[in-house]
């Protein structure tokens, strides 16, 4: 199995949803995953954090969240992934949350480092996940990963490789630790905060670290590459806390966004994505900005979809 194009959105999973790159083949955007951050508190501080300067004042109001997330289903979402932000696990309605999601006949997946895991999630809101992704770095921090039981979905480690110290003990321990409770991967990633330079330092050193463990651990690389447009927020907006929507996730890894979701990359208002949706697709953000952009052969696909080249059937 093809473990980055089956568990990560970094690879070319586009390809296979035909219906919407025949629609924005004519210029009709329509969005396919949304991502929802409902609160900026968590329980951890971990050293690796891309929103460390966040506010943690952001808490979605849930009326708001549910008019705003129906504005997307609207639109022709077909699945909601709930992250951070902060810890979904913090956001007081996630379990009500997820009841209306499924009722909607949303697949839903949701991104979490599992501190209350156990305590905080129903049975029901369990059952209808399709998938759970825990980071494992909660145990650089607490004693142990908290891992539903007799969980029915896709239940995935992540783990960021987040300085030059030697994580590999604790590497071993998570992939003893996957083995063990049925868990179908560990993802390993870089400190997504490094320099350019240091990132292609990290994905050769930590692709040679996957291939030193035996599976279920796979390495995702992060390369840093601004694209000519900036397309992705069409296919998977991230709604944040504050209300608003932004182009992509990985904003927050630029360097004037001051590790958190900065108010200057907003795209637009949840009460105006209706509109926005049905305008002339236009690149969203000026790319310059955007020097630790992790979507960009993406960006390319869509960019490519969108304008007609001479020749095209000649594949």
């Amino acid at each position: 199995m093809d473990k980055v194009n089956t568990y990560t959105s970094t690879g070319n999973k586009l390809l296979r949803q035909g219906c919407l790159l025949e629609s924005w083949n004519k210029g009709i955007p329509i969005p396919q995953s949304l991502q929802v951050a409902p609160t900026e508190y968590c329980s951890l501080r971990c050293s690796f954090c891309s929103v460390a300067n966040r506010k943690n004042k952001h808490v979605f109001k849930y009326e708001n969240l549910i008019e705003a997330t129906a504005n997307f289903i609207k639109l022709g979402v077909k699945t909601v992934e709930i992250t951070g932000g902060g810890d979904p696990l913090c956001y007081p309605k996630l379990n009500q949350y997820i009841k209306w999601l499924a009722s909607q006949g949303m697949k839903i997946g949701m991104i979490t480092n599992s501190v209350g895991l156990n305590r905080v999630l129903t049975a029901d809101s369990l059952d209808v996940l399709s998938w759970l992704r825990i980071s494992a770095n909660v145990l650089d921090y607490k004693d142990k990963i908290e891992i539903p039981k007799n969980f029915k979905g896709t239940l995935g480690f992540s783990y960021v490789w987040a300085d030059e110290q030697d994580h590999l003990p604790q590497l071993k321990r998570i992939r003893d630790i996957a083995i063990n409770n049925n868990v179908a991967y560990v993802r390993l990633v870089p400190n997504c905060l490094a320099t350019i330079e240091q990132q292609k330092k990290n994905n050769l050193f930590l692709a040679d670290v996957a291939k030193a463990i035996s599976p279920p651990v796979f390495f995702q690389k992060k390369e840093f590459k601004s694209p000519s447009n900036c397309y992705w927020g069409y296919v998977k907006p991230f709604l944040y806390c504050d209300e608003y929507v932004y182009p992509c996730s990985s904003t927050v890894l630029n360097p004037d966004a001051d590790k958190q979701f900065n108010s200057s990359y907003r795209w637009c208002h949840y009460t105006d994505v209706l509109s926005v949706w049905t305008r002339k697709i236009q690149s969203i953000v000026d790319t310059t900005r955007c020097s630790h952009c992790v979507f960009h052969d993406q960006n390319m696909m869509l960019d490519y979809a969108l304008n007609e080249r001479l020749h095209e059937e000649f594949v």
